[in-house]
């Protein structure tokens, strides 16, 4: 990989949805399993901007259940007022095989209030990592969130 990129391992993964009232009995179970889940991270304010064609190929790829897919997103750590590290991630699928590339693509000072496009100009078609890879020029926000 390339410098101020990372890879992470292939892992499997797993997911599904339960009933709002087995929310908690499903949280019983997982705490209590003996493969011993756990949370990895201490507690912290996660934001993420997810990005997707114009005619949200992303999207339509993961409804149909394509066995290869990829997810993009920004993500950053904290506060949106604050100064954020931003990382720029590509999520590769392949059934329930996924492997991740997260490229460290600098700071957004939210507080200069920019547009998405100007935001997205800046870290993913400027001068840099991302500069590079033709697929970046075609993608805008399409979720925005944060958890806890």
């Amino acid at each position: 990989t390339g410098e101020g990129v990372k890879v992470s391992d292939t892992r499997y993964e797993v997911k599904f949805v339960s009933p709002d009232e087995l929310n908690a009995f499903v949280d019983i179970w997982l705490r209590s399993h003996l493969a011993g889940f756990r949370s990895a991270y201490p507690p912290r304010k996660v934001n993420s901007v997810y990005l997707d064609t114009y005619n949200l190929c992303s999207y339509f790829e993961n409804l149909s259940g394509a066995s290869k897919r990829y997810k993009y997103r920004l993500r950053w750590y904290g506060d949106v007022s604050d100064e954020a590290a931003v990382q720029f991630e590509i999520k590769e699928k392949r059934n329930q095989l996924c492997q991740k590339s997260t490229y460290n693509v600098g700071k957004i000072e939210w507080s200069k209030k920019q547009r998405w496009q100007e935001i997205l100009a800046s870290i993913l078609c400027g001068p840099g990592k991302l500069s590079g890879m033709p697929f970046v020029e075609n993608l805008s926000p399409v979720i925005i969130g944060n958890e806890f």
